[in-house]
């Protein structure tokens, strides 16, 4: 269900479902402007429609500097609510509006950031990502405790990857020393913020997006499955859940 009030969009029942998202880069003097516009609420992305779009192309008919386009994906999580969102606009007949626009320094674009494994971008969103309880969550746990929860999972390097495979998703990342992949379920609803509307984001190799969360002492238990568990007990342990 979408709801749109003003300039504050709210999207329910979204786990699994695709959407795709165009980064626009523009160097404006000594400062970089990168502009996300997401399908999210508009369209669920079609293929034609994606696949006709030209970064080179729409970065001349924006008078950007470049355009990455980051999909097809899919939301891992159940609900969001974006706060601010701005405007709409068609390419080749796909809609996108606004939904972050970051300015920073020359030189520290925010979507080349995006564009490596690992490494983290700060990127400005007023947006709540939830997870549902009872839903399954994923999440990377950085060497020195810093938890990732994945938001969206990418057909960009692979088409085949759904729901169910991303429960052992952990064997094939190629994990940095000291990195785990874990999954598991929120025994309570759980909201991911964006900390003062700053959201700390990275991707794996797979270019599956995640949100850093700092876990308050009030946040909800979640019931976390071990990280050196084999593929099959994976499964059959989350399936007990």
């Amino acid at each position: 269900m979408s709801v749109q009030c003003g300039t504050r969009l709210h999207e329910s029942g979204l786990r699994d479902s695709r959407y795709g998202e165009i980064v626009v880069v523009r160097n404006e003097a000594d400062q970089v402007r990168t502009s996300v516009y997401s399908t999210v609420g508009l369209n669920d992305c079609p293929a034609q429609s994606w696949q006709s779009l030209d970064p080179a192309q729409v970065a001349t008919e924006l008078g950007a500097t470049s355009v990455y386009l980051k999909g097809p994906q899919f939301w891992a999580v159940d609900e969001i609510t974006v706060t601010g969102v701005g405007e709409t606009i068609s390419l080749c007949g796909l809609d996108a509006r606004l939904i972050s626009d970051t300015t920073t320094s020359l030189g520290t674009s925010t979507a080349a950031s995006l564009h490596g494994p690992y490494r983290e971008a700060t990127v400005r969103h007023q947006t709540e990502w939830k997870l549902s309880s009872g839903q399954s969550l994923y999440k990377l746990i950085s060497p020195d405790g810093r938890q990732y929860y994945l938001l969206a999972y990418s057909h960009v390097i692979d088409p085949g990857l759904n729901s169910r495979s991303l429960m052992t998703l952990g064997d094939r990342l190629e994990l940095p020393s000291g990195w785990q992949y874990v999954v598991g379920s929120p025994v309570e609803n759980l909201v991911l913020n964006a900390d003062g509307g700053q959201a700390r984001l990275l991707t794996d190799d797979l270019e599956n997006s995640y949100l850093l969360r700092e876990r308050p002492a009030s946040a909800p238990d979640q019931r976390m499955l071990p990280a050196n568990m084999s593929s099959t007990a994976i499964q059959a342990a989350f399936s007990a859940i």
